[in-house]
Order: structure tokens, then C-alpha cells, then sequence
């Protein structure tokens, strides 16, 4: 399982492109994941500490995300991707019947947990795939890469960090 691999295919699969290898940015990634059969819904009951959930019900029942309504839209793009990048390991590993994750806020925490640097990795390249922001590394700032990819700027440092991106 390579979750920068697995979350480039899906990109090829599902999202809208312009051609061959053109992916439209940003990538949504409820729509996204509404396309491959996961109901999005906002949770205003979440606790402020939780971003979002991704379960299964036992049974035939389709996958949820439930999104915390207070995280800002731009941060909400990274953590759908990142419950779905979840979603994707637990189909990979035929995962039947239930299962759960909660996670909190803070993705880029050094982390041993197989699962979360799954989740974490396929994100990133899900809403920031490498191969585009090499293709646009044309001098542009932190804050304009953001705003493209419709992310947060601490999340397209790190991105940018993890592929050693320079200018």
C-alpha cells in the first residue's frame, strides 16, 4: 500500500480532469468521496477537539464522514481527505463490518500509527498532488500554493516541507 500511489489513481478514477494527467484544482474531496459511495454530513455536535469522524455500520450501510461545522473550509479539504485516505486503507485491507476513526486536529504530528501516516500521506496528495505543484513551482508564495489547492498555508508548508519542495 503506497498512499501517495493509491490517492493519485483515485484522482485518475474519479475527478473531473482536463485531459490526460490535468487534474482541476482544488480537488473537492466531498465530492469526491460522495462519488465513491461515502455520505458527507456536517456534525454540530462534535466536540470542539474532534475534526471528524469516519465510520461503517455493521451490515450493508454506506460509510460517513461527519465534518466538525467550526474547522475553517480551507482546513475541512485536508481532513475529508484524510478520512478518506482511511477509507481507502480499510477497502484495501477488506475490511468488513464496522469500524471507526476519530481523529482530532492535528495531522502532521509525529506519529508512529500506521493508519494515521496512511490517512495523512494519501491527503496530502489527494488535495496537493506532488506532480502539480512541481509542474507550478514557478517562484509562487506559501499563501498563493494555498489558495490554489484551496488549503490551509500550514498545511501546504508542511505539504511542501515533506516533498522538499524549493524555490
Amino acid at each position: 500500500m503506497e498512499p501517495g500511489r493509491d490517492a493519485w489513481d483515485l484522482l485518475e478514477q474519479i475527478w473531473l480532469t482536463d485531459g490526460p494527467g490535468q487534474i482541476i484544482l482544488p480537488v473537492d474531496p466531498v465530492a469526491l468521496a460522495r462519488k465513491i459511495g461515502i455520505v458527507v454530513l456536517d456534525d454540530d455536535e462534535l466536540d470542539a477537539e474532534v475534526s471528524v469522524i469516519l465510520r461503517k455500520k455493521p451490515g450493508f450501510w454506506d460509510p460517513e464522514i461527519l465534518l466538525n461545522p467550526i474547522v475553517t473550509i480551507d482546513r475541512r479539504r485536508f481532513i475529508c481527505a484524510h478520512a478518506i485516505g482511511h477509507y481507502s486503507r480499510n477497502i484495501e485491507l477488506h475490511r468488513d463490518g464496522a469500524w471507526e476513526f476519530v481523529d482530532g486536529r492535528d495531522f502532521f504530528a509525529v506519529d508512529d500509527d500506521p493508519e494515521e501516516s496512511y490517512a495523512t500521506e494519501f491527503a496530502a496528495e489527494l488535495v496537493m498532488p506532488r506532480e502539480v505543484l512541481r509542474a507550478l513551482d514557478d517562484g509562487a508564495s506559501v499563501a498563493s500554493l494555498a489558495a490554489r489547492f484551496g488549503v490551509s498555508g500550514d498545511v501546504m508548508s508542511a505539504r511542501l516541507a515533506r516533498i522538499g519542495w524549493r524555490r
